[in-house]
């Protein structure tokens, strides 16, 4: 069977997500290529997996946006002409820029009708993809969770040798934050809740690359406890930031799932996240001591309160997210889609509205 991702390996250097999931796939059996011009014009691949179709047709500009999108169009109907198999892996119900949000509705609505299996990150993950799309009902599907990074990224420093290279005192009670500062994921309100907290031992660490509007409001909280640290966090530079913390936070607005919870656990760091998506399935999975979850806004009484209690010791057991026991479920799902007869848009399209109407 030969596969092609979008993406597969190219994205590695900026998460390596889908390069351990495909190193897994390939060592279950299957080849997998990265999608690209040479794919159209070569042998049509058994199946096309598509992680983030967002980024196929979302653009800054409606021109570019509408030629992306007609671009996408003919490339899934060329594809399903030649007989490959669509699979989408839901990692959001929609893109989080929203740069074109009618385009991208309609986009959605037409890629959802033009796929043949889809996976699912988490169990609570699939209730809101069938409500978001209904007739995906009839459509093959499954769940694989979202792997570890354990082993991927350099971990050997210690936590007084990272707080030195912070400057961070030892003895402080240090929360973090690392990863792309987006709007959805509030971190301007974690540094507001947090400089509300008394304590001269406190210390918020927050790396990124930050959009201007979220710079400023960080910028401007003006406490002298958070350590700000703007720009890309180097792979070697991971442990620096996740070892020195007590607590990785990340008060996200809207949540499904959260490679960067992942990563936190993988460097053995708890996490304190909202009670969102599948963010209590990963409680479940590490242990609720090292997945805290929350429900309503972040507030200072929350962080005060996490930060009362001692760091957890040992590790949390995410023996569950081990990469070769996903590929093997993702390679048995890649010939279950192989082996169930394709729907077309108007069947689906009929039978969900004949189950309406019923």
């Amino acid at each position: 069977m030969r596969v092609a991702a979008v993406p597969a390996y190219r994205n590695r250097a900026v998460n390596p997500y889908t390069s351990l999931l495909y190193g897994a796939v390939e060592n279950a059996g299957i080849s997998v290529k990265e999608f690209g011009a040479a794919t159209l014009l070569g042998f049509a691949p058994d199946v096309v997996q598509i992680h983030w179709p967002e980024w196929l047709f979302s653009a800054p500009t409606l021109a570019r946006a509408r030629m992306q999108a007609r671009a996408f169009k003919m490339t899934i109907t060329m594809l399903r002409a030649r007989g490959s198999r669509i699979v989408w892996t839901a990692h959001n119900l929609d893109g989080h820029a929203g740069h074109q949000p009618l385009l991208e509705r309609r986009m959605w609505n037409w890629f959802t009708t033009h796929i043949d299996g889809w996976i699912a990150l988490s169990q609570s993950a699939v209730d809101p993809v069938l409500q978001r799309y209904p007739w995906l009902a009839s459509v093959p599907h499954t769940v694989v969770e979202h792997g570890h990074y354990r082993g991927v990224y350099p971990n050997a420093i210690s936590r007084d040798a990272a707080r030195d290279h912070l400057g961070i005192p030892r003895d402080a009670r240090v929360l973090g934050f690392i990863g792309n500062i987006l709007p959805y994921k509030q971190v301007p309100l974690l540094a507001e809740c947090f400089a509300q907290l008394a304590g001269d031992d406190l210390r918020l660490v927050i790396a990124g690359n930050a959009h201007s509007d979220q710079h400023d409001v960080i910028s401007a909280v003006g406490d002298p406890r958070i350590i700000y640290h703007r720009g890309f966090v180097a792979d070697a530079h991971l442990q620096h930031y996740h070892r020195a913390a007590d607590r990785i936070v990340l008060p996200y607005r809207e949540i499904q799932n959260s490679g960067s919870a992942i990563l936190s656990l993988s460097f053995d760091v708890p996490v304190l996240v909202p009670n969102l998506g599948a963010m209590a399935e990963l409680a479940d999975i590490a242990g609720h001591d090292w997945v805290r979850t929350y429900d309503g806004p972040l507030t200072p009484g929350l962080l005060a309160d996490v930060l009362a209690h001692s760091p957890v010791a040992n590790r949390p057991d995410i023996s569950q997210l081990d990469w070769p026991g996903l590929g093997q479920r993702t390679a048995s799902f890649f010939r279950e889609v192989m082996a169930y007869p394709p729907q077309r848009k108007r069947e689906r399209r009929r039978d969900h509205a004949r189950r309406r109407t019923s």
